[in-house]
């Protein structure tokens, strides 16, 4: 096996004549990356044998390489096999459905300043501003991170995105929605509690806790790094009034069982979004208008502990904000009116 390096698309046969060891294909793509592959090779026990699976496997593989990618089509689609391990699930299908999306406009075509203005000016009629902005940050990155020329994107700009409030629940609509789906649906209305209480995201974190998370004689969540947005373990407070509830759910709960289980296969996680079309239900026979939706309780939660005198830094932590400027941030967003002594204003 020597070391010289191949360039792509060119194939090279390793093995030996001990048959004790695997033999393999191997490649090299344009980033240089080395890719090495060895289905179906080793269940034979001659050398002329695994020659021929080998070249069957080499033949398989270029039908797999679509033909009329571009260099920066291959470059891209190798960086995001490598992406895919270094970011959360959600993170990498935004990431590939804009490759998707753009090399598919491309049809083989390598990226030019023309081509790319076309794109953008096409997707600029097809999106909300805020998307259209996700578009425009994420192809940039993917271009920066497989070295295109830096011009690709010049001239083009952001569009400009009206900060528009997000929704949170006010206390009548609170009431409609707590007595229906309390009485229809009470795993939900403890899925909605948690998210109210804890501040965790629906699908990504609390959708994944199990029971051994629960600290229940400490009154806490632990929240692994491996589903947290941030990476980081951290904890989060199950605040007394909530304690209860959680302790009649879970207090008997083998440690492996999620706390949201699916119905089809209990040993797994309620499948993603489950809770979404369920609550959306909800909202729909209430006649709830577009901005509302099952996340719309973290916002509920966090309005209202500042209504009710918890205190900024104390919902910092809750939350997990880094620091008091993105909590204050996150509430000014809601329009979150924070000076509760304000009629003591004295007349001028």
């Amino acid at each position: 096996m020597g070391s010289e390096k191949k360039v792509f698309p060119e194939f090279k046969i390793c093995g030996s004549a001990d048959m004790s060891k695997d033999w393999y294909v191997e490649w090299y793509g344009p980033t240089g990356k080395r890719h090495k592959r060895r289905t179906g090779i080793n269940q034979h026990k001659t050398p002329a044998e695994r020659r021929v699976a080998a070249e069957q496997l080499i033949e398989s593989i270029k039908k797999e390489m679509v033909p009329d990618q571009s260099p920066a089509e291959v470059r891209a689609r190798e960086w995001l096999d490598d992406f895919r391990y270094t970011v959360r699930a959600k993170t990498y299908m935004a990431y590939r459905g804009k490759t998707d999306d753009l090399f598919d406009f491309l049809q083989g075509h390598p990226p030019t300043r023309s081509l790319m203005a076309d794109y953008f000016k096409e997707k600029r009629r097809q999106l909300h501003p805020t998307t259209y902005n996700k578009y425009l940050e994420q192809i940039g990155k993917i271009f920066r991170e497989i070295e295109l020329p830096g011009d690709l994107l010049d001239g083009i700009r952001p569009a400009r995105a009206k900060s528009v409030p997000d929704r949170y629940y006010q206390k009548q609509q609170k009431l409609r929605l707590k007595r229906l789906i309390s009485k229809e649906d009470p795993e939900l209305w403890l899925f909605i509690q948690f998210i109210y209480y804890t501040f965790m995201r629906p699908n990504s974190e609390l959708r994944l806790l199990q029971v051994m998370h629960l600290m229940l004689d400490e009154g806490k969540i632990f929240i692994p790094g491996t589903i947290s947005k941030n990476r980081d373990s951290e904890y989060v407070a199950i605040p007394p009034i909530f304690l209860p509830r959680v302790r009649a759910e879970y207090q008997h709960g083998a440690a492996s069982d999620y706390l949201f289980p699916s119905r089809v296969v209990p040993d797994q996680p309620i499948s993603y979004n489950n809770m979404y079309a369920r609550h959306k239900k909800y909202l729909r026979q209430l006649r709830f208008p577009n901005g509302y939706t099952l996340y719309s309780w973290r916002h509920t939660g966090a309005v209202n502990a500042i209504q009710n005198g918890v205190s900024v830094k104390d919902l910092q932590l809750q939350m997990r904000h880094k620091s008091l400027d993105q909590t204050d941030q996150y509430l000014r967003q809601m329009g979150v009116q924070q000076m509760r002594t304000i009629e003591r204003f004295p007349e001028l």
